[in-house]
């Protein structure tokens, strides 16, 4: 008995050694992107504020090393996936060309819950009154926005209803029609497995395609999406996403550990309201068409050349039906549905270009 008590308490200070000296490490990292993101006072600007947006608190960062430069206002996807506690990595790509805004979205990261059932138009016109808090903090910076993956239907509805408000749009995975979208996807799933030889896998997204109310819900689904890389080529397997994900929100310079982990947990906290969403007839019949191919600003698409998680030949097609004073289709090479992880200097470049039509 003395013997099990003397191992569990050196087991017990190994597990405190070892949780201290990650923790030593988070903070140290923590502390050098503080370091790396830290602007002029008088020239630049770093803040997090969460007005009223829409009736409830929406957490909102603004960054830029000049406050004259436009403004970059980033639109994340899922939906319900918060990336405030990650997109300080590839801000600090663009920071010195834009000033770059991260917003949670209602009910995700550090963003409030709404009451009742989640709509498109709610979305739509919470990044109207965003844009608006922003021409009123930085009156005299337009605004480019930048959609990924769930953000682009918003983002692209938001510029063709306030184009006045907008600079630019940019979509990254952009999604044109949700079930062909879908579709897609999932029968290109089925086509690798095949292709593979993964039987195993193939009987899975079989089954699940006549069981699963939505297919790309569904865990086969999830398991070909990581397999053959429709999200990203960088990252091979869930694992080496997953930790990449972790470790870059633990040393998020804005945020604590609490935080940071928050927003890493995004839509689970409130995963309800937000499967209710994805589950409803408003967003699995959504056709951007439906509302719209004409804009007033410049529209450009940033696309990778892998991703069939929202399908590039699908994002073509009403690319190609456009019509808008600048249009810009570019295919990212070697890329997945993630672009700004997979080619970040790409992205970048696609920035610098747009920067200079504004």
């Amino acid at each position: 008995m003395a013997l099990i008590k003397r191992l569990l308490v050196l087991g017990t200070a190994a597990a405190a050694a070892a949780a201290l000296t990650a923790v030593q490490k988070i903070n140290t990292g923590k502390k050098e992107e503080k370091k790396n993101h830290k602007v002029d006072e008088l020239l630049g600007i770093d803040m997090q504020v969460s007005p009223l947006i829409g009736g409830v608190r929406q957490y909102i960062r603004i960054h830029g090393r000049n406050k004259k430069n436009p403004i970059l206002l980033l639109i994340h996807g899922g939906p319900g996936n918060s990336t405030s506690a990650v997109s300080y990595q590839y801000e600090r790509e663009w920071d010195s060309m834009y000033t770059v805004v991260t917003w949670d979205q209602r009910g995700c990261g550090l963003s409030e819950a709404s009451e009742g059932p989640l709509t498109i138009n709610e979305f739509v016109s919470d990044t109207k009154e965003v844009a608006e808090y922003l021409n009123r903090l930085l009156p005299d910076c337009r605004i480019v926005l930048f959609g990924q993956n769930w953000g682009t239907v918003i983002g692209a509805l938001a510029a063709f209803r306030y184009p006045s408000l907008f600079a630019a749009y940019i979509g990254a995975g952009q999604i044109t029609d949700v079930t062909c979208n879908s579709d897609t996807a999932f029968q290109h799933a089925k086509e690798c497995a095949a292709r593979d030889g993964d039987t195993d896998l193939l009987e899975e997204l079989e089954k699940d395609e006549q069981t699963e109310e939505v297919k790309y819900l569904s865990q086969s689904y999830s398991d070909a999406q990581m397999k053959y890389h429709f999200l990203t080529v960088k990252y091979q397997t869930m694992n080496d996403y997953a930790m990449m994900i972790l470790k870059t929100a633990l040393r998020c310079p804005y945020l604590s550990i609490t935080d940071s982990l928050k927003s890493c947990a995004s839509g689970f906290s409130n995963e309800g309201q937000y499967l209710d969403f994805m589950k409803s007839e408003e967003f699995k019949s959504f056709r951007l068409s439906d509302y719209t191919e004409e804009y007033e600003i410049p529209f450009i698409l940033l696309e990778g050349d892998h991703d069939w998680q929202t399908p590039y030949p699908i994002a073509k097609e009403y690319f190609k039906k456009v019509k808008a004073p600048y249009k810009k289709w570019d295919t990212l090479i070697n890329c997945a549905h993630l672009v700004q992880y997979d080619n970040i200097e790409q992205v970048t470049e696609n920035l610098k270009d747009i920067r200079e039509i504004i």
